[in-house]
């Protein structure tokens, strides 16, 4: 009876957290001898949905992607793929020194993927390499409690690369991937509310909020595009079995804020108007509201030691118990050393293994 109230109280703490901070970042690296690969993989899971990295290369050691997945699921209809890609939401043309711009997702092995802030915001940082100019392609995802439907990107370049952002290109799937033949992409922002076409057409890139959606069939869902229009110069919209955003940067660009949302079953028609009206305006002010410097929150992690120590005492083993300690060791050092993602890092770790012991509390008291 004590370890099922230890159990149960533990379980009611978890889950009371869990709406701001239950956050997972799992990354593995595998070759196949076989077939002479290497496969990289970040799978980081918010609350309201996930981000999904595959990336394999040649294992020579060479970063000529074979095969790439960099998938965001979020704002999805229930048992739909549909929503923002989850199988390419996003490429970035980076232009080094005087040379071709370069699909840098789509063409580099992602260098590593940590999570920088987990309560109350939960933030995940992903980055590819430009060796060439000594830096990083840096992707930030930024999820705040208070705005859960909307997830906040910040695409730009690390380290004094003297490169710059040629264009961002972002993948919809408005509702579902596939669908009858009479469905029609449509979009909807400022004045304009129109079926897209195939052939990409230009857009006012002045106008910073757009809706994606279906009419003639699959109407209940769609997705909702907001960025920062200081930065764009250009942009460029198609809509068949996807929606392709093309916004092409100013000259000289580093950096590029975006929001990403959608709405679930409701009416295309009135959730769009809605956006337009005011939804739109005001995802831009918090957009550019947003503080992008991680930040660690102790008070919280105190309480997951906490629970750490309980169930340890209940049903840890050595060998776990000596796991806490180096992990709790570890995030106290990055602690004094002002390494915020070192710290996270360990949490990360401790998160793991509160799992594993709340799975064999329960699993004995059953």
């Amino acid at each position: 009876m004590k370890l099922l109230l230890s159990v149960l109280a533990l379980l009611l703490a978890s889950h009371s957290v869990a709406l701001c901070s239950d956050i997972e970042l799992q990354t593995a690296d595998t070759e196949n001898t076989e077939a002479q690969t290497q496969t990289r993989k970040a799978f980081a899971r918010f609350t309201e949905g996930h981000i999904d990295y595959e990336g394999t290369t040649p294992a020579d050691g060479s970063e000529v992607i074979r095969g790439l997945r960099f998938g965001l699921n979020f704002a999805s209809p229930t048992r739909s793929d549909g929503s923002w890609s989850r199988w390419n939401f996003l490429s970035v043309s980076v232009k080094l020194g005087g040379g071709e711009p370069l699909d840098v997702i789509g063409r580099r092995m992602l260098h590593s993927a940590e999570v920088v802030e987990d309560v109350p915001r939960q933030m995940v940082c992903y980055r590819w390499p430009l060796e060439e100019a000594g830096g990083f392609l840096k992707v930030t995802f930024l999820l705040y409690p208070e705005q859960k439907e909307w997830m906040l990107l910040r695409v730009e370049l690390e380290g004094d690369t003297g490169a710059t952002i040629e264009q961002v290109v972002l993948m919809a799937y408005p509702s579902h991937t596939s669908g009858p033949e009479e469905r029609e992409r449509w979009i909807a922002g400022g004045d304009v509310t129109m079926a897209l076409e195939t052939r990409a057409q230009p857009f006012d890139p002045t106008v910073s909020a757009f809706a994606f959606f279906n009419r003639m069939a699959q109407e209940d869902a769609g997705c909702f595009l907001v960025f920062d229009p200081a930065s764009v110069a250009g942009l460029m919209i198609s809509g068949d079995y996807a929606v392709r955003s093309t916004l092409k940067l100013n000259p000289g660009e580093t950096s590029l804020d975006l929001a990403l949302g959608g709405f679930v079953e409701q009416q295309a028609d009135e959730a769009v108007r809605a956006f337009l009206l005011e939804g739109g305006r005001n995802t831009l002010q918090f957009l550019k509201a947003a503080d992008w410097k991680p930040r660690v929150n102790s008070a919280d992690h105190e309480r997951l030691f906490g629970n750490l120590r309980q169930l340890l005492a209940d049903v840890g083993s050595p060998e776990e118990r000596e796991r806490f300690a180096a992990s709790l060791s570890r995030y106290e050092q990055e602690i004094r050393g002002n390494n915020g993602r070192g710290a996270l890092n360990a949490v990360n770790e401790l998160r793991q293994l509160e799992k594993q012991l709340l799975s064999r509390a329960l699993a004995r008291w059953r």
